[in-house]
């Protein structure tokens, strides 16, 4: 692997970090009456840079029928393909939303008086995965839809573009809409981050999923998330420095006003 390699992996994992910001709602909104599919996902990220290939982190989410949802994010060094962080995001029905950090046991809580959408809005199947559970459009650019297959898993294709970002995702219907596929597409820089699911299935999620430490211990963002791989500095400047973050401002704004601390 070449240092030019490694350089670029770097830069667009940095980007990636700050797409990802894009499809998380931190403060989220309140749902519809409608109940989501109960479900769970296990996706690997890539990062494509000049022809070459990593592995960059593994994604669990899982969304249980009374609408509280976890997304499991482990993080991967493209050098060594080992695990550098794990994050843990957490929302659940009535209204806390919870981040963890397995590695250090720290944790950051708030009282959002909602559920959040962790991992991106809910689609409901009934609109074949166009429009969310609260029957409006998710989206901010409208995207283009078209049928498709992802293995052998009927799915909806959407592309939207968001200024120099190209996204396109892939849904199935029979698995509550669940993202199965993703492909976004970096067009100043040519780098492309593709996620693929592992597996996905439709019943309750596994109850330790949603388990919180009782030893874990309330902390700001910015001391939780320490130990994982993404760092963000300001608002929109990112790399990837070793196993320390900088959590984004806008987490710490809403713990000042939304936290729970102990």
């Amino acid at each position: 692997m070449t240092r030019h390699f490694l350089s670029g992996i770097v830069v667009l994992v940095a980007m990636v970090c700050c797409a990802r910001a894009i499809y998380t709602s931190l403060g989220g909104r309140a749902h519809a009456s409608t109940k989501p599919v109960p479900r769970t996902s296990t996706l690997q990220e890539f990062t494509e840079y000049h022809g070459d290939r990593a592995l960059v982190a593994t994604f669990t989410h899982a969304i249980r029928s009374d609408g509280s949802e976890v997304v499991i994010e482990r993080h991967v060094d493209a050098k060594s393909n080992t695990v550098t962080g794990t994050l843990k995001k957490l929302s659940f029905a009535d209204g806390r939303m919870v981040w963890l950090n397995p590695d250090n046991e720290l944790k950051s809580s708030f009282n959002l008086g909602h559920v959040a959408n962790i991992r991106m809005p809910r689609r409901d199947p009934r609109s074949g995965c166009r429009l969310g559970l609260d029957g409006e459009t998710p989206e901010t650019a409208v995207p283009v839809f078209s049928e498709d297959v992802v293995g052998k898993i009927a799915a909806v294709k959407a592309t939207s573009q968001h200024g120099e970002l190209n996204l396109t995702q892939w849904f199935s219907p029979l698995h509550g809409c669940e993202m199965i596929k993703q492909v976004v597409v970096f067009e100043k820089s040519g780098g492309v981050s593709q996620q693929d699911v592992l597996s996905v299935s439709v019943g309750e999620p596994d109850p330790s999923l949603f388990e919180i430490p009782a030893t874990a211990i309330e902390a700001k963002p910015s001391a939780m998330m320490a130990g994982k791989a993404c760092k963000t500095v300001g608002k929109s400047k990112a790399t990837v420095e070793g196993p320390t973050q900088i959590a984004d401002p806008a987490l710490e704004r809403l713990y000042a006003q939304k936290g729970m601390s102990q």
